[in-house]
């Protein structure tokens, strides 16, 4: 993936490392691009600060107590049903969590996981979602 900024009606690579990998790209060789907005990192960002604060203040004999936000998070895909079904070779269906990585959700669809998972994780812990964001910034 390489980062790009319209400038003056042109394209230009955002990074040094855009630029490294724009010039490796063959002349005269075609090309599928496909224009979306860069993500905002900040959701991502809080999506692990959050539950790293929940999990940090749980009691010990909690079950999620002592695991990791990322375990959380993905648990937490599976419940808003941010899923890939797969069919396993005995025949049955197994739920996959998504991944929230840059390269696979695009600005629209973290935003709305985002606020989702905001929804949820602070019902299900008893958190007030604003609350629980200033403890996480």
């Amino acid at each position: 993936m390489i980062h790009f900024v319209k400038q003056s009606g042109q394209f230009k690579p955002m990074y040094l490392a855009d630029l490294e990998r724009w010039e490796k790209v063959k002349e005269n060789t075609p090309y599928i691009m496909r224009a979306e907005r860069d993500r905002n990192h900040r959701f991502h960002s809080l999506v692990f600060a959050v539950s790293k604060v929940v999990i940090e203040n749980l009691p010990e004999d909690h079950i999620w107590s002592n695991k990791t936000p990322y375990a959380l998070i993905k648990s937490i895909e599976i419940a808003l049903g941010y899923v890939e079904q797969i069919l396993t070779m005995e025949g049955e269906i197994i739920l996959v969590p998504e991944s929230i990585s840059f390269e696979k959700w695009g600005q629209e669809k973290m935003e709305e996981f985002y606020n989702k998972f905001l929804l949820y994780i602070s019902d299900k812990f008893g958190y007030n979602p604003e609350e629980l964001l200033l403890n996480a910034e």
